[in-house]
């Protein structure tokens, strides 16, 4: 709906479509009933809501932002440390049997997604769970999959034995069924199996139940292999659309990986299943910034594969220099293409950077902060699929100079020299970003204290939004912590945050991470 004088005030998926919304927040009613995903509001349309609602006969402009300033800034951040979530958390904790009730477990889980934070979460695969709800069986291993997840939020060290007891159970439940039908080739059930198992990679990247494991999460190669069993996918609907990308998101750092730490992991697509996804998503409109990253996820992961080919095909002498041209012509329109990004955001995507005292223990002397969880979360990703960009650009001169094929694509070795590092301060300034972003997802320690504090301003509020905000930030900071061109004391504090992120908040897989990193700034 569009007011005369303001800018629209319906979700950003009305708006897209140019049809009136009934503003429901968090999600509209028109969004639920077309059983579409409701991208949320902007964040001043709640922001203006609720001072709405904070208003009182009386009540001037200072005592108005004095109670703005004492809550966090972005909208919906009062659900994760809301009273109804600690009451249903603790009841599970008490009572984890009442995790497997299915009537239960599919409330609770309608009401996390209709918030904007859970498109955000391991590609917004959470989000796909009402379209599949109706269709699944009692015997579904998603069932099982997602009360081991939500049970993992309450388990911490020092309470919760049976939750965890619980949850270890549903989690084995939720592997057995899912090899049963994978056994079956059931092609109807792709979806659930392919939800079931990125359910089941978030539960390991929050509890790592064997730490000595890879970093590499053994369901997605799971998943992996049953979607390269399967036929080619048209992309036609949203679900399967949307659990691919989730996939692709999940799996796209570990391009990164696999060239840098030599670990063999094959790519869930091939070229023509890419093209076939790119297409399915250029015939959409954009509903939101992250829309617009998906499209550059699919062309990077193409870029990643014909570099890939091209490696092979020049180990056995059959390269060309129009290949060679391509790849390069590739590698500098995703990279202006990608660059374009920041320009096509709205104002309230905008982060502001803020001058932090030294004693703050944190890596640059300024730190960004964001309106809104999920703004946060697709800068994160934004550098993230930059700093990856640039890996393959480096992944690819390193080819041409190596074999001396620098001259088939007309490129002298000097400017080859230059343009390597130029990448370089490149992606040193892309991590210097992710790194003052942990000030927002992660708080600080003062020199010399124990303790971790959140400026007023920081958001996300409270135990469970600081879990899933660290969630998200893990990956884009354990890229930036082995890229090429970061040196040895940025990646020791980066190991540090990942520490934080494994030890303090939860997510215990980071712990894993933050060794890898480590050992890459011992070797120097």
């Amino acid at each position: 709906m569009v007011y005369p004088g303001h800018p629209s005030r319906g979700c950003y998926t009305c708006r897209s479509r140019k049809v009136k919304c009934d503003e429901t927040k968090p999600i509209c009613l028109r969004c639920t009933k077309a059983k579409r995903h409701c991208e949320g509001y902007r964040d001043s349309d709640a922001n203006n809501m609720r001072e709405k609602q904070g208003a009182t006969p009386g009540s001037n402009v200072d005592t108005l932002v004095a109670k703005r300033n004492s809550q966090s800034t972005a909208s919906n951040d009062e659900f994760w440390g809301s009273i109804w979530m600690t009451t249903q958390f603790t009841t599970l904790l008490r009572s984890p049997s009442a995790a497997l009730d299915r009537t239960h477990l599919h409330r609770l889980y309608v009401d996390l997604i209709r918030l904007p934070q859970a498109a955000s979460v391991y590609g917004g695969c959470l989000t796909y769970i009402p379209q599949l709800s109706p269709s699944l069986m009692p015997s579904s291993p998603l069932l099982p999959a997602l009360s081991a997840l939500i049970l993992s939020f309450i388990v911490r060290k020092d309470n919760g034995r049976q939750a965890q007891e619980q949850a270890m159970n549903s989690y084995h439940r939720a592997l057995q069924l899912t090899r049963q039908i994978i056994d079956r080739n059931t092609t109807s059930r792709r979806n659930e199996v392919i939800l079931t198992m990125l359910v089941l990679s978030m539960y390991e990247d929050l509890t790592n139940p064997c730490p000595k494991q890879s970093i590499f999460n053994p369901h997605l190669g799971g998943a992996i292999a049953f979607v390269k069993s399967q036929d080619l996918v048209s992309f036609q609907d949203e679900t399967s659309k949307g659990l691919y990308i989730a996939l692709l998101t999940r799996y796209m750092s570990a391009c990164l990986i696999t060239d840098i730490t030599h670990t063999v992991q094959e790519f869930p697509f091939t070229i023509p299943e890419l093209l076939t996804l790119h297409d399915a998503l250029l015939q959409t409109p954009f509903v939101s910034p992250r829309s617009q990253l998906q499209v550059h996820l699919c062309k990077l992961a193409i870029l990643h594969l014909q570099i890939s080919e091209f490696t092979i095909n020049l180990n056995s002498g059959h390269t060309s220099s129009t290949t060679t041209t391509g790849i390069l012509n590739s590698i500098n329109t995703t990279t202006h293409h990608l660059s374009q990004w920041p320009n096509s955001l709205p104002k309230d995507w905008i982060y502001n950077t803020m001058v932090v005292p030294s004693d703050w223990n944190q890596w640059t002397p300024i730190a960004h902060t964001y309106s809104s969880f999920w703004a946060a979360n697709d800068w994160a990703r934004y550098r993230t699929l930059q700093i990856c960009t640039c890996h393959l650009r480096l992944r690819f001169y390193h080819l041409l100079t190596a074999a001396n094929q620098a001259n088939t694509a007309c490129i002298s070795l000097d400017s080859l020299a230059e343009d390597i590092s130029t990448t370089h301060v490149k992606i040193r300034n892309l991590a210097n970003d992710i790194c003052a972003s942990m000030l927002y997802h992660l708080g600080y320690r003062c020199v010399g204290s124990a303790e971790r504090l959140y400026p007023i301003e920081a958001y996300p509020q409270g135990k469970y939004a600081r879990l899933m905000s660290a969630s998200q930030v893990t990956w884009p900071l354990y890229v930036a912590g082995i890229v090429e061109g970061v040196d040895a004391a940025q990646r020791m504090w980066i190991a540090s945050q990942l520490d934080v992120i494994g030890g303090d908040v939860g997510v215990q897989q980071a712990s894993a991470m933050a060794e890898v990193v480590r050992e890459l700034a011992l070797r120097g």
